[in-house]
């Protein structure tokens, strides 16, 4: 998918499910900076690109209201949760 593509999905979810699409891109803010870093020739970052590809999620804890020295102190934790077949994401990802 294209960035454009990406956002329009975004834009997309969020009006279906706010929260989800938010979840999403504290991912994608994680995870697309670590692609562009591999792919400027630093692979560094290559440990978190194939533990994305493996399912791993990534949060930007960062954004929390209150969090003054925003990577240090988050308490910000990304889980996996089964998916529920009726939630508004659900619905607006199978459309």
């Amino acid at each position: 998918m294209t960035l454009a593509e990406i956002g329009q999905e975004q834009r997309r979810l969020a009006y279906h499910a706010a929260p989800t699409a938010l979840a999403v891109n504290m991912h994608f803010y994680w995870t697309g900076l670590a692609a562009d870093v591999w792919r400027s020739g630093d692979k560094s970052t290559e440990w978190m690109l194939k533990e994305a590809a493996n399912g791993v999620v990534f949060a930007a804890g960062h954004g929390e209201g209150g969090n003054d020295l925003p990577l240090l102190l988050s308490t910000t934790k990304a889980e996996k949760v089964k998916a529920v077949t009726s939630s508004p994401a659900t619905r607006c990802l199978a459309a």
